[in-house]
C-alpha cells in the first residue's frame, strides 16, 4: 500500500473506524520498532508508528489518545515539552515527546529524527497544530498574519515534506491535515486564520494529486466540516469523501 493523503477540514476529539487502514500490507516489525503485541482486530495499528502535532491537549491530545488505543506508537510534538509529557503519560500504549515548534524547519527536523530513532519511520502524519486569532482586518497587522501562515500553513508543510520520503520508502503512509469550516467558506475578523485554512485545503489537494500517480486505487481525500468545537472538544461534524482526480497544471 503506497501513502495515503487525508483532508479533516475541521478539527473533531477523535477520528473514528473509517479513519483507520483497512489492511496492513508491510509487516508488523519495521526497524525500530517493537513487535511484542500482535495486531488484532481492535488494535489493527501495532506496528504503526504515528505522529500528532498540537498534541498536548485537546483534539490533539484526543487523536494521540485514539491512535496508541488502535495500537500505534505515537510521538507526541508540540512546543510545551512539559505538557506533552504529562499528556503522553496519561496515554496507555506506547508514546513519547519531542518538543518542537512546527513553523521552524531545524525544529521540525530535529524532532521527526529523533521520533524516527525512537519508532521507527513516520507512517502516519497528523498534522493539527493550530492558532487562531481575531481582529478586524484594519488591524491585523503582519505579525498576526505571519503568526497564523506560519503554523496553520508552513507547519503542515513542513511536517509533510518532512516524512513523505519515508513513507513512500515504506510504501504506506497517511496524512491527515486538520483543517477548518474556515478553510471551505469566509468568516469575519479572523481574515488571517480563513486564509491560512484555505491555503492547506489546497495544498491537501494538490498533494493527493501530485502523488496520486504513486498511490493505490484506495487513496482517498476526505473533509470533516463541523460546527464550532467547544472547549470539552465535542463538536458536529459531516463528513465527504473523493478520490483525488488527476488534473493538468495550468499553463
Amino acid at each position: 500500500m503506497v501513502p495515503q493523503y487525508w483532508l479533516f477540514s475541521t478539527g473533531h476529539t477523535q477520528p473514528d473506524a473509517t479513519d483507520t487502514p483497512r489492511r496492513i500490507t508491510q509487516p508488523a516489525m519495521d526497524a525500530g520498532r517493537d513487535d511484542s503485541s500482535q495486531m488484532t482486530e481492535d488494535r489493527p495499528l501495532v506496528g504503526r508508528h504515528a505522529a500528532v502535532t498540537g498534541a498536548a491537549r485537546g483534539i490533539g491530545a484526543a487523536i494521540a489518545t485514539r491512535l496508541a488505543r488502535l495500537g500505534a506508537a505515537v510521538s507526541l510534538v508540540g512546543r510545551d515539552r512539559a505538557a506533552l509529557d504529562a499528556q503522553a503519560g496519561r496515554i496507555d500504549g506506547r508514546t513519547a515527546a519531542f518538543a518542537a515548534d512546527v513553523a521552524v524547519e531545524s525544529a521540525v527536523a530535529d524532532a521527526f529524527q529523533a521520533a524516527a530513532a525512537r519508532f521507527g519511520p513516520v507512517d502516519i502524519l497528523v498534522n493539527n497544530a493550530g492558532v487562531a486569532e481575531s481582529a478586524p482586518f484594519a488591524k491585523t497587522d503582519p505579525a498576526l498574519w505571519q503568526r497564523a501562515l506560519a503554523v496553520n500553513l508552513t507547519g503542515p508543510y513542513l511536517c509533510a515534506r518532512t516524512v513523505v520520503p519515508g513513507m513512500l520508502a515504506l510504501g504506506r503512509g497517511q496524512i491527515v491535515n486538520i483543517a477548518s469550516t474556515s478553510g471551505l467558506i469566509p468568516y469575519r475578523f479572523v481574515s488571517a486564520y480563513v486564509a491560512s485554512k484555505h491555503g492547506l485545503v489546497g495544498l491537501t489537494r494538490a498533494l493527493a494529486l501530485e502523488l496520486a500517480d504513486k498511490a493505490s486505487p484506495s487513496t482517498r481525500s476526505a473533509r470533516a466540516s463541523p460546527r464550532p468545537i467547544s472547549p470539552a472538544g465535542r463538536s458536529a461534524t459531516s463528513c465527504a469523501a473523493a478520490r483525488p482526480r488527476a488534473r493538468r497544471a495550468p499553463s
